[in-house]
């Protein structure tokens, strides 16, 4: 993410990283979100990125 950081590299655009625990993959997520984000586009973001996160790990393994 481009623009200003703290000293300790955090972003200075009034977004936060938020931790998300995924119990169907169990795995932790780090979003970098904005207090803008409605509930609904939250939970779009997660199944986004755990589809992604799905799609290229089959990928891997040669399954399509």
């Amino acid at each position: 993410m481009a623009g200003l950081k703290t000293a300790s590299g955090e972003a200075i655009d009034g977004s936060f990283e938020l931790q998300v625990e995924v119990e169907e993959a169990p795995r932790t997520l780090a979003l970098r979100v904005t207090g803008d984000l409605h509930v609904g586009g939250l939970m779009l973001l997660i199944v986004e990125t755990v589809g992604e996160r799905s799609t290229a790990g089959r990928a891997d393994m040669g399954v399509q």
